[in-house]
C-alpha cells in the first residue's frame, strides 16, 4: 500500500522553519527613570474562617456476657461438688438479676442436693416471685409442694400453670391428682374429662385418692373412668381396693371378680379376691381364688412376694377345718420353691389357728425381726391377743410407717382402736 505524499513534505516544511528562527543576541542597555515606588495597602484583620465542628459518632459497646453465659461459672462449679461456692455465686447472679428466676431455681437444686428440702422450697417460692410467669420455676415448686404433701397449696400453684397454659393435658391431670389427695372426687373428675384422660390417667388419679385415704372419692373417681375403659381390669382392682378399705367387702369382691373375668392371669385380683371372698365368709372360693394368685404371681417372675402372701393366705384358710391338710400344702410349696419367708409365715399363722400361740409367735418373731412386713403385723396381732398391748401397738404403729393406707393397714388401725390407741393422731 503507498504512503500518501503529504507525509514527506509536512515534515520537511517543519525542517525549515525551524532553520529560519533568528539568533539569540545580547540585550542593549537602556536608562528609564524610576517610577516611586507603590505603598503597600494596611493589613486587615480579617478573621479567620472558623470550622464547623463535626458530630462525633456514637460507639457501640461491645455486648457483654448474659446470664445463661454467667451462670456457667457456679454451674461449673456444682459439676465438681463445689458446693458452697457456686451457692453464693449464685446469690450474686440473683442479686445482679432481681427479675430473672434461674439463679434461685439452680440454688434450689443445690439445696435439695444437699439434702435441705425447706430451703430448697425458699428458693423455688422465691424464683416464682421474681419471675410469675415462668413455667419451669412453678413446675419445680409443685412438684417439691406435693413431695411435701401440701395439697392445698400445689392446687394454687396448679391453678397458675393452666392460666399459663390452659390446654396442657399434664396440668390438668396434675391438678386432678392435687384434687384427688384431698377428697375432692367432682373436681378431679372434671379436670381429667378436660384433659380426655386416658386409662393410665384415671388410674394414677385414682391412686392419689386411695393413697391419701379418701377411698369414697377413690371409688367415684374410678367409677367414672369405668364408664371410658369398661374392659380396665385394673380400675376394677383400684375401685376393689378402695371399697374394701372402707369395709365394703362384697363391693369389693364383686370388683375382683369383674377384673378376674376380664383377666384370669391377673395375680393381683386373684388375691384379692381371695382376701375378699375370706372376709365375706365364702372359705371355699376364697381358698382357690388365693391358691391360683400363687400360681400366676410365681409364674409372672414379678408377683413373686404377693403369691408367697397368697400361699400363706390359702393355708391359714385351709387351716379353719384341716390344719394337717394345710401343712401339706405349704410343704409342697416349700419343696418347690424353698423356704421363703411368705411361707414361713404360713406356717404360724397356722399355728396360730391351731391356737399354739408360742409357736405362732416364735415364726413371726424371726421373720419380723428380720424385717418381714407382714410378719410384723401379724405379730403386732398376736401380742394383742396375748394382751401384751405396748408391744403389740409398737407393732402396729411401725407397720403403719411403712404401710399407711389399703385394707391391711385398716386393718392395723382396727386392732389399734380395740386397744384405745388413735393411730391417726399427731
Amino acid at each position: 500500500m503507498k504512503r500518501p505524499l503529504f507525509y514527506p513534505i509536512a515534515a520537511l516544511v517543519l525542517l525549515l522553519s525551524a532553520c529560519a528562527q533568528p539568533v539569540p543576541t545580547a540585550p542593549s542597555t537602556v536608562v528609564r527613570e524610576t517610577a516611586p515606588p507603590t505603598p503597600s495597602p494596611e493589613p486587615t484583620n480579617t478573621p479567620a474562617p472558623t470550622s464547623t465542628p463535626t458530630a462525633t459518632p456514637t460507639q457501640t459497646p461491645t455486648p457483654g456476657p448474659g446470664l445463661s453465659d454467667l451462670l456457667r461459672t457456679p454451674d461449673a462449679l456444682v459439676a465438681v461438688a463445689a458446693l458452697e461456692q457456686a451457692m453464693k455465686d449464685y446469690q450474686a447472679l440473683a442479686d445482679l438479676y432481681p427479675d430473672r428466676a434461674e439463679p434461685l431455681l439452680a440454688q434450689a437444686a443445690v439445696a435439695q442436693r444437699q439434702g435441705d428440702p425447706d430451703a430448697a422450697l425458699v428458693f423455688l417460692q422465691a424464683a416464682v416471685d421474681a419471675q410469675p410467669d415462668s413455667e419451669e420455676a412453678l413446675r419445680r415448686l409443685s412438684l417439691l409442694l406435693e413431695q411435701q404433701e401440701r395439697h392445698d397449696e400445689v392446687l394454687a400453684v396448679y391453678d397458675r400453670l393452666l392460666e399459663l397454659a390452659p390446654a396442657n393435658q399434664g396440668y390438668l391431670v396434675a391438678r386432678a391428682r392435687a384434687y384427688a389427695r384431698l377428697g375432692q372426687a367432682d373436681a378431679a373428675v372434671a379436670d381429667l374429662q378436660a384433659a380426655q384422660a386416658l386409662e393410665y390417667a384415671w388410674l394414677n388419679v385414682t391412686g392419689s385418692a386411695y393413697g391419701g385415704r379418701e377411698y369414697q372419692a377413690a371409688v367415684d373417681i374410678a367409677s367414672t373412668g369405668l364408664e371410658g375403659y369398661p374392659e380396665s381390669a385394673e380400675l376394677y382392682v383400684a375401685r376393689g381396693l378402695a371399697q374394701m378399705s372402707q369395709g365394703d367387702d362384697p363391693a369389693a369382691a364383686s370388683d375382683f371378680a369383674s377384673a378376674v373375668e376380664i383377666d384370669d392371669t391377673d395375680y393381683l385380683a386373684l388375691y384379692w379376691y381371695g382376701q375378699a371372698l375370706a372376709e365375706t365368709g365364702e372359705t371355699a372360693p376364697a381358698i382357690e381364688a388365693l391358691q391360683r394368685a400363687g400360681e400366676q404371681g410365681t409364674q409372672s417372675g414379678v408377683g413373686a412376694d404377693r403369691a408367697f402372701e397368697a400361699m400363706a393366705a390359702a393355708a391359714d384358710l385351709i387351716a379353719v377345718d384341716d390344719s394337717d391338710e394345710a401343712f401339706s400344702y405349704l410343704a409342697g410349696q416349700v419343696f418347690q420353691f424353698g423356704s421363703v419367708d411368705g411361707l414361713l409365715m404360713g406356717y404360724g399363722l397356722i399355728e396360730r389357728r391351731r391356737g399354739n400361740e408360742d409357736l405362732a409367735f416364735v415364726r413371726m418373731n424371726g421373720l419380723a425381726s428380720d424385717g418381714y412386713l407382714p410378719a410384723l403385723y401379724w405379730r403386732g396381732v398376736l401380742y394383742a391377743e396375748q394382751e401384751e398391748n405396748d408391744l403389740a401397738v409398737e407393732d402396729l404403729l411401725a407397720y403403719l410407717e411403712v404401710r399407711p393406707f389399703g385394707p391391711e393397714a385398716e386393718r392395723a388401725r382396727d386392732v389399734l382402736k380395740s386397744l384405745g390407741i388413735d393411730p391417726d393422731r399427731p
